[in-house]
């Protein structure tokens, strides 16, 4: 990954060689999968770092209610569905000529760790914690009208004739915008993802050569 405007990555928390995600139910059990997996390649590889989650973090269809982030505020109202093939194909899924061979079919997975600094968000009041986000905090409707999934207008102006969500508004940008006055990025990694297995038989993976584990000094 680029370095970005505002990245306090720490060494040892960022990168690495091989990225193992465990999901389960029960934290407890993805924790003892995570020290088999380390205790099976011990002599061959150490263990770098390591990120507990917990609870929704995203929802890949529309079925579920959209989750909410440590700032209270709904958190992935935009993000691509399962209803959506071809905006997944466009965006998620790595194409043919995308890339290598061995990855066609699969995706990339990109981890930041953000702290967040709760204690100064929580001193923050309703409004301004709106503007951050370009939404309300309630429903998660934009500030500009309508319900959560109502496209935004960010030509809408209100008093003062200055715009309805603001220019630095999370909803306006993608990336370096008001939130980062409450969060810290202080990790990152990039993983290429290969693509699973096909429903019943095995799925080979041509041209793909044997992972190899270099042992850490």
């Amino acid at each position: 990954m680029p370095h970005f405007p505002g990245d306090r990555l720490e060494p040892g928390r960022s990168g690495g060689d091989l990225g193992i995600q465990a999901c389960v139910d029960d934290p407890q059990v993805a924790v003892h999968a995570s020290r088999n997996l380390s205790r099976i390649a011990f002599g061959r590889a150490a263990f770098r770092w390591s990120q507990l989650g917990f609870g929704p973090t995203s929802s890949t269809s529309t079925a579920p209610a959209t989750p909410r982030n440590h700032f209270g505020f709904k958190d992935g109202t935009s993000i691509i569905t399962a209803e959506e093939p071809d905006a997944a194909a466009d965006h998620v899924w790595v194409g043919g000529g995308d890339g290598p061979a061995w990855l066609a079919g699969g995706s990339y997975l990109v981890a930041r760790r953000i702290r967040m600094t709760i204690e100064s968000w929580d001193r923050t009041i309703l409004r301004e914690q709106e503007a951050v986000f370009g939404r309300k905090k309630g429903e998660g409707a934009p500030l500009s009208g309508g319900t959560e999934f109502t496209a935004p207008d960010f030509a809408l102006t209100g008093r003062a004739d200055l715009p309805l969500i603001g220019a630095t508004a999370h909803v306006r940008l993608a990336r370096h915008d008001a939130p980062n006055e409450y969060i810290r990025h202080v990790g990152s990694a990039l993983c290429a993802v290969p693509p699973g297995a096909a429903w019943g038989r095995p799925r080979l993976l041509r041209g793909c050569r044997p992972l190899r584990l270099i042992p850490r000094g």
